[in-house]
């Protein structure tokens, strides 16, 4: 069920099921009963038994994955020690390197590095989530953006070098420039926060400029309307 090609092995791993490929010293090496399985590299998928219809590529990549099914790693050491998680797809050395988390996907060097039992998280960017370990559900886009974060769950974070973040945040939603400046915050509480992090009303703005809004419109009888639920509507030209 293999032969060898140089210093390389190409064989079908453990088990002899022919759907698996298995290429590289040790890997697929524990398989019983897994198949559609792919593992390139040193240790690649290498304590996988019954796990199906995955794709590690890179050294150690899946390494100590048992049952977990529909995995796929690419990089040097990614989803290295998940052992039952599902449905992963990571890229990047190190991404999602760590725990047993189902559903997430990483893609970046260290993305998503210390998730040990988060599930159902995207993160996008070396570095980005790092410190998450068991937060779900967030979304995060930026070279090193999210740090802070540990098990605060449904955030969306869009910019790079957002840092400084509580332990505990969740339900917000970050927009920032590259340099990490957070331009506009929405809260757990819907508030939205222009130039603020802590928005204490439902639009807070902060700024030194002498206009802080600015509404154009070509019609001569435009105007600017607030209704109040509980009142008549109030218009101001």
């Amino acid at each position: 069920n293999g032969e060898i090609k140089g210093t390389r092995l190409i064989a079908n791993g453990a088990g002899a099921i022919t759907s698996n490929v298995a290429v590289g010293g040790s890997s697929l090496i524990a398989n019983t009963t897994g198949t559609n399985n792919t593992a390139v590299g040193f240790q690649a998928l290498f304590g996988a038994t019954t796990a199906t219809n995955s794709v590690a590529i890179g050294g150690n990549t899946l390494q100590a994955i048992t049952t977990g099914n529909n995995n796929v790693a690419i990089g040097s050491q990614a989803l290295r020690t998940n052992t039952i998680g599902s449905s992963n797809i990571a890229g990047g050395g190190f991404a999602l390197v760590t725990g047993t988390g189902s559903s997430n996907i990483a893609i970046g060097h260290n993305s998503a590095l210390a998730a040990t039992s988060a599930i159902q998280n995207v993160t996008i960017g070396g570095n980005a989530l790092a410190n998450n370990t068991t937060g779900a559900n967030n979304t995060i886009i930026g070279h090193n953006t999210g740090a802070g974060i540990v098990t605060g769950g449904s955030n969306t974070i869009i910019g790079a070098n957002v840092t400084g973040l509580s332990s505990g945040l969740s339900n917000n939603i970050i927009l920032a420039d590259g340099a990490g400046n957070q331009r506009i915050n929405v809260d757990g509480t819907g508030n939205v926060g222009i130039s603020t992090t802590t928005p204490a009303t439902k639009l807070h703005i902060v700024s030194t400029a002498t206009s802080l809004i600015t509404a154009e419109g070509s019609n001569t009888n435009a105007i600017i309307e607030i209704n109040n639920t509980n009142a008549s509507a109030t218009n101001y030209t």
